[in-house]
């Protein structure tokens, strides 16, 4: 068996059926779960027109759109789009004709000013009030260049739902991912809603197994750059490099023969977990950034890859084949309580832990097609996300509400994005076939006044 360079880990075809439930149970520190769980009711809300002061219209309108479309993409939040009342602006609270928005069962009012300030500068006065209480709950003043437009409503966004929910949203979060729209596979960042996309690679070669910094500084990820590649065939072996996002300098971290990655950033962000087959066959490693160390965690036999870490980073998750086929395997950072997940199917690959610690989603083969699935922790059976197409390389939000993955349902390969329920599917993808996607934290963009 061998790492395939066109987004597959294995090629090992099998048929099973998969039985469906919920999770059951929790397992030991690893869990973080939240207090907000997804509920048959959501908060009513209706975003106004924001006032405009200076030759802002135009800024405005997009401001407001982009706005809508981050609430409307939480799960907690319903945007009342239309109604009998009026969303023209208001320039003071008592100009909120409460009454009628109780009628509409209409529970949150988003409302605000923005105004021209210095050349390509705007400020924004953002206004959040609850209609049964008949008062303010939120108030922020922002201010920023014309140019941070999303990133300016993304933050906005983050705050109104934090405030309604009590959690953090996925507003300022990015998506890595692997991209072929060069013709070549190369490294690219969007945002978590697939706008603002840049390259952030330019090998020319072949490029795959991104990760993010927790810090977001800099990536990761194994490429045979450097290398001869003969018909797309990689001749002189693959190496894990690092990338600082700064100023786009990149240093070696591994080159030994044969497989280098993938490779996953610790929570912290001090180690990496990281699939070496130098000692004869693909092992896990642990790397010390800082000393450039290495430690072996895993002796087997067969092939141990794609490791990935618990959200207190005292355990992987990763896949080996010591039974035979792929299968999900859980082991201590010292190399101890190595404990097989999965036990259902014949090819079960690419493990992704959730943040909230209670589950792992990854990979299964299902009558011939890859398939997305989850499982708990504490002897839970599995659960079905998908069914179209072949779907493959899950990554959690930071919230742990949402998966992207990469599905050729349509075609080519592209991201799509999911509810931790498997509902609410959507495409991100707008050019080349992508894989690989890894979803980053939240970034800090700080535009309060």
């Amino acid at each position: 068996m061998n790492l395939n360079i066109s987004g597959k880990s294995w090629i090992n075809i099998t048929v099973f059926a998969l039985i469906l439930s919920l999770v059951s149970g929790l397992f030991s520190q690893d869990v973080f779960l939240k207090i907000t769980t997804k509920g048959e009711d959501q908060i009513n809300t209706a975003v106004l027109e924001f006032s405009t002061e200076g030759e802002v219209g135009t800024f405005t309108k997009h401001f407001t759109r982009i706005l809508k479309m981050d609430l409307k993409y939480s799960l907690f939040i319903n945007i009342i789009d239309s109604c009998s009342c009026s969303f023209q602006s208001i320039e003071k609270e008592d100009g909120i004709d409460y009454p009628c928005w109780a009628n509409e069962k209409v529970q949150v009012l988003v409302w605000g000013r923005v105004k021209a300030k210095a050349k390509e500068e705007v400020e924004v006065e953002l206004f959040v009030n609850s209609v049964a209480f008949r008062h303010r709950i939120l108030k922020k003043s922002y201010q920023a260049k014309y140019r941070d437009i999303r990133r300016l409503a993304h933050t906005a966004a983050e705050d109104i739902i934090k405030q309604l929910t009590g959690e953090n949203g996925v507003t300022t979060t990015k998506i890595l991912f692997v991209s072929n729209r060069t013709g070549n596979k190369e490294i690219y960042i969007t945002d978590y809603d697939g706008a603002n996309t840049r390259q952030l690679t330019d090998f020319g070669s072949i490029s795959l197994f991104p990760d993010i910094s927790p810090d977001r500084s800099n990536i990761i990820f194994t490429s045979y750059y450097d290398g001869d590649i003969t018909e797309g065939n990689p001749v002189n072996g693959s190496k894990l490099y690092r990338l600082e996002l700064s100023d786009h300098s990149y240093e070696i971290l591994t080159a030994f023969k044969g497989q280098n990655g993938p490779a996953s950033f610790s929570p912290d962000g001090k180690k990496i977990a990281l699939t070496l087959s130098k000692d004869g066959n693909s092992e896990i490693y642990i790397m010390d950034i800082a000393k450039k160390s290495l430690r072996r965690i895993t002796y087997n036999w067969g092939i141990d890859t794609s490791p990935c870490w618990s959200p207190s980073g005292q355990k992987l998750a990763f896949t080996s084949d010591i039974s035979g086929y792929p299968q999900i395997y859980t082991i201590d950072v010292d190399g101890a309580n190595m404990k097989r997940l999965t036990f259902i199917g014949n090819y079960n690959d690419q493990p992704a832990w959730s943040p909230k610690g209670d589950k792992i989603a990854y990979c299964s083969m299902i009558d011939n097609r890859f398939n997305i699935v989850t499982i708990g922790l504490a002897g839970a059976l599995p659960t079905l996300l998908t069914s179209e197409g072949d779907n493959q390389s899950p990554t959690w939000s930071p919230d742990g509400y949402y998966i992207t993955f990469s599905s050729n349902r349509t075609g080519g390969y592209k991201l799509y994005q999911m509810d931790y329920q498997g509902g609410n599917i959507r495409c991100i993808s707008h050019g080349g076939e992508d894989f690989d996607p890894v979803w980053t934290e939240r970034y800090n963009w700080d535009f309060e006044k």
